[in-house]
């Protein structure tokens, strides 16, 4: 076959070639001064003090009760644990929590 691999083994890509791809996105990172979450596909989170939770660049809604939120992220999962916890707002980019959030953990 000319032209190198196979069109299958490019879609899956191997562990390594993971790896490389990963530690060329965390050089780009710090060449250009780019924002790690951007480049590197991670979830930015944040607090207004116990109140507040606005999630940035999640994967979806997992689950929704009124003392847990769990969000799925690039490094797994985002749970948000607390009382009257409600979804202010959501979007294809970002989920706001609020209510008496008492956790934040990754889980992943």
């Amino acid at each position: 076959m000319a032209g190198g691999l196979p069109v299958g083994d490019r879609a899956h890509g191997s562990f390594s070639d993971r790896i490389s791809d990963r530690r060329i996105r965390e050089k780009l990172v710090d060449v250009l001064e780019m924002p790690q979450e951007l480049v590197l596909d991670f979830p930015r989170i944040v607090l207004v003090g116990n109140a507040r939770a606005l999630i940035e660049n999640h994967k979806g809604l997992i689950e929704y009760t009124s003392d847990k939120v769990r969000v799925s992220v690039s490094l797994g999962e985002l749970v948000v644990s607390g009382a009257n916890l409600v979804i202010a707002r959501i979007s294809s980019d970002e989920i706001a929590v609020e209510g008496s959030i008492s956790s934040v953990s990754f889980t992943g």
